[in-house]
């Protein structure tokens, strides 16, 4: 919307602003004074409501919905793959890692509806579908038997195996519970809803809690040897990026080599605040980075 400029007030002659009392002058003066305060305040306004992304160093988020992406210029070429590009295909397995195979043959010929022997006569157009398995959590009962020591009368159960999971849930539970929560960063509540209408598995809010503290309790020791190797490198390219966490807003340091990378979040964009415990809830996949300068060590190179 076009605003029209106000127009020019006439200037008031001396002769009659001489002739007013002096209280009148005074407030004559005032609102003069405001009058070009809010001018001035307006042609600011104007001014800013007319900038963008393209005349101003604001971000392309700032931008007003009517405002629209610019039309990039033509390139001059055609529209999809270009001359030596690589063709990029859906995957064909091999025959043996398909777990079913269905063979269709036409029945009767469109021209002259004959039937059609069973024979190939033409080489078989392979079409593979990928499809999700239709199946709930797997339930396994385990029950602990009690005998009574025939010697000295003890009663002695037996102890629940090692692998058999924490809880109520099994070891992958737990690791899909742990990668979606710090990878895909779902809450503890969709991780829930999720659970129970894919796998109709139930799980409350605090089991899917523990379930992801213990499995970044289980990444420690990885944890700690991508930490000794990024802090033995002699260079390390580091970045970092806003990131919020439970509403706040915080830092996602990364520090990345050929062969690892150490992810970080921290209060401060400036400097690297002191690690927390890797067992954390909102550490799940996320190794504490050391060489801050906070700690006093070399910062990390920035690419």
């Amino acid at each position: 919307m076009t605003v029209d400029p106000l127009p020019p007030l006439p200037p008031l002659p001396e002769a009659m602003r001489a002739g007013l009392p002096a209280e009148v002058q005074a407030y004559l003066s005032a609102l003069e004074g405001h009058l070009a305060t809010l001018a001035a305040r307006l042609a600011a306004l104007e001014a800013r409501r007319g900038k963008d992304s393209r005349s101003s160093s604001r971000p392309p988020s700032s931008d007003p919905p009517w405002k629209g992406r610019p039309p990039e210029p033509p390139s001059g070429r055609r529209q999809g793959g270009q001359p030596g590009h690589a063709g990029a295909s859906r995957v064909v397995l091999e025959p043996e890692r398909v777990d079913a195979v269905q063979e269709h043959w036409p029945a009767r010929c469109p021209d002259c509806q004959a039937e059609l022997p069973r024979a190939a006569a033409a080489a078989v157009v392979r079409e593979q579908v990928w499809e999700l398995p239709a199946a709930r959590a797997t339930v396994t009962e385990h029950r602990l038997q009690a005998v009574r020591c025939p010697g000295c009368q003890r009663l002695v159960r037996a102890a629940r195996p090692a692998d058999g999971g924490v809880g109520r849930s099994g070891p992958r539970l737990a690791a899909l519970v742990g990668l979606l929560h710090g990878r895909y960063r779902l809450s503890a509540r969709e991780l829930a809803a999720l659970v129970r209408e894919v796998w109709e598995a139930p799980l409350g809010l605090g089991t899917v809690v523990g379930l992801w503290e213990q499995v970044g309790a289980a990444l420690a020791p990885a944890q700690a040897e991508v930490q000794a190797v990024v802090a033995a490198a002699p260079q390390v390219n580091a970045d970092e990026t806003r990131w919020r966490q439970r509403g706040a807003k915080r830092w996602l340091w990364a520090a990345t080599l050929p062969a690892a990378s150490l992810f970080r979040v921290a209060a401060s964009r400036g400097r690297c605040s002191e690690p927390t415990s890797a067992g954390s809830s909102a550490r799940i996949a996320i190794v504490p980075m050391t060489r801050c300068r906070s700690s006093g060590a070399r910062s990390a190179g920035r690419t």
